[in-house]
């Protein structure tokens, strides 16, 4: 009866959510003060996710977003810890009556539908006011429409010949002192004319020219920036150790956005300015085109941040 197979050893009850990211982070040597820095959490924040105290981080959501960050951080499976939150979350009291209490409000005021009923009527008056002040104006107008005859000018310097020449002939064709000043006449109506096509030929082609040039300047000013965007920065990067890292290129789009471990290395291409933030300055070296690019005077706290390819 005595026999050691006969002995039930007790189970070990599973690791919580907190006792786990305990035990990650204290793997990895980490702090609570670096992990808040690298989070942007305030360590309360972490020490309720690894003290299991959900209620302390204001509700679901937060509780459920700190977690998910806090596991990637720590390279954790996500489906794993998000399952065993779902577990051990419990929502307070003020979450659960909350639903009741809306829906208490809405059963108590119910649809306004007299005053959507007024709105409209109004708009009904209102289109009818405005379909009269309408036919209104459009009857004042005809009533004041002048109906007086107008000349327009001749504005054809040929057919201003043309007029002339049959009234003159026909009261001079007797005299050829008058046939003599007929035929100056025409012959100075022809000149204007000439003279005005040419002017009308000179506007035109200046305007032609004007044209063409604006076109080869902004022809030219396109292939700058299509020259200017096309040049690329190419970025390595080694680590020794862990080290959290962001880039972003010119247009605010996100490069890289991760947890690098130790003893990894990345090249990214991106268009300049480039954005760049680095959570362990001292676990990174780098290079920019092939050459070593020093950013120590970035460093503030063993985070730098800085910008490549910046104008002055």
């Amino acid at each position: 009866m005595t026999d050691t197979n006969d002995q039930q050893t007790p189970l070990e009850k599973p690791l919580g959510i907190g006792e786990q990211l305990i035990q990650a982070r204290e793997a990895k040597n980490i702090s609570i003060a670096e992990v808040s820095s690298q989070l942007r959490l305030v360590k309360e924040n972490i020490q309720a996710l690894e003290s299991g105290l959900w209620g302390d981080l204001h509700g679901r959501a937060y509780a459920r977003g700190y977690l998910i960050s806090y596991v990637k951080f720590l390279g954790l499976p996500e489906e794993e810890f998000l399952t065993a939150f779902n577990r051990e979350y419990e929502p307070s009291a003020s979450e659960v009556a909350l639903p009741n209490n809306h829906v208490g409000m809405f059963e108590k005021k119910g649809f306004p539908w007299f005053k959507l009923l007024f709105f409209i009527v109004l708009l009904v008056i209102g289109w009818f006011t405005y379909q009269q002040w309408l036919q209104f104006e459009a009857e004042s107008a005809v009533e004041v429409m002048p109906t007086t005859d107008t000349v327009e000018p001749v504005t054809d310097m040929n057919s201003f010949s043309r007029i002339v020449e049959p009234i003159i002939s026909e009261q001079v064709l007797s005299s050829p002192a008058v046939a003599v000043e007929l035929e100056e006449i025409q012959a100075v109506v022809k000149v204007a004319s000439n003279e005005v096509s040419e002017a009308e030929t000179d506007s035109i082609v200046a305007n032609q020219q004007a044209v063409e040039a604006i076109v080869q300047q902004e022809t030219i000013i396109e292939a700058k920036l299509d020259l200017q965007t096309s040049i690329e920065t190419v970025i390595e990067l080694g680590f020794s150790d862990d080290c959290w890292i962001n880039i972003t290129d010119f247009n605010g789009q996100t490069l890289i956005n991760k947890v690098m471990f130790a003893n990894s290395s990345i090249e990214l291409k991106g268009q300049a300015p480039l954005s760049v933030s680095l959570g362990r300055a001292s676990a990174v070296s780098m290079k920019v085109n092939d050459e070593i690019f020093d950013f120590t005077p970035h460093v503030r706290g063993d985070v730098a941040k800085f910008t490549l390819g910046a104008k002055s």
